[in-house]
């Protein structure tokens, strides 16, 4: 809906992905995904996705270049 609420929802899928092996294959974690609004396409293990996440948020927190 909006930025904050993105941010918002990949952070609690970091928090998440945290408590999770680096190697759970992401069929184990991709119904937690849905109930949060996340689809496909972030990567095939808990390591990779949260890589995925954790450059989203750098992209999106980064400074603005007006700033």
């Amino acid at each position: 809906q909006n930025l904050d609420s993105l941010q918002g929802v990949l952070r609690k899928a970091e928090e998440f992905l945290s408590a999770l092996p680096a190697d759970t294959h992401y069929s184990e974690f991709e119904h937690k995904f849905q109930e949060l609004g996340l689809e496909r396409g972030w990567g095939d293990t808990a390591e990779r996705v949260q890589d995925m996440i954790q450059l989203l948020l750098d992209l999106l927190e980064a400074p603005d270049s007006c700033s």
